[in-house]
């Protein structure tokens, strides 16, 4: 999860030219050195954000080999993407887990679930939020 909000925060720092469909300006190795991560880590984050909707750019599909079929391009299987912005579901979930100490909270109380998705994340991170709302202000939020 630290890799889907670096990613994220990566993501948002660039100013892709979105007039030109052609120029996405992003280098997975370069992204990928300047995570720390490896390129195929980086590749595998990028398609579970285009697939939660937390991303959009260019996703290359098809490709799909079931064991003992024959190649299909014609599959909605992702096995590549070029990201190009974040959707606003993925501005949403970043601006929830933005800050450093809501997002060290909110990985805290999530790895002691065990188990736990992107939604959960967002609704923990909330959660911290709204607590530190009312210590701030002393106005509590509505919570659902």
């Amino acid at each position: 999860m630290d890799l889907v909000r670096s990613i994220l925060l990566d993501l948002e720092a660039r100013t892709p030219n979105l007039a030109n469909k052609e120029d996405f300006g992003y280098s997975q190795v370069h992204v990928a050195e300047t995570l720390s991560t490896t390129k195929e880590a980086l590749l595998y984050h990028l398609i579970l954000l285009f697939e939660a909707s937390l991303i959009d750019g260019w996703a290359l599909r098809g490709l799909n080999h079931p064991p003992g079929k024959s190649l299909r391009l014609d599959s909605d299987y992702v096995f590549h993407v070029v990201p190009r912005h974040l959707t606003w579901e993925g501005h949403e979930f970043l601006e929830s887990v933005r800050a450093d100490e809501i997002w060290k909270q909110t990985k805290g109380a999530a790895l002691s679930l065990g188990s736990f998705g992107i939604d959960t994340l967002k609704e923990l991170a909330h959660g911290f939020i709204k607590t530190k709302i009312k210590a701030l202000t002393g106005i509590e939020l509505d919570t659902e």
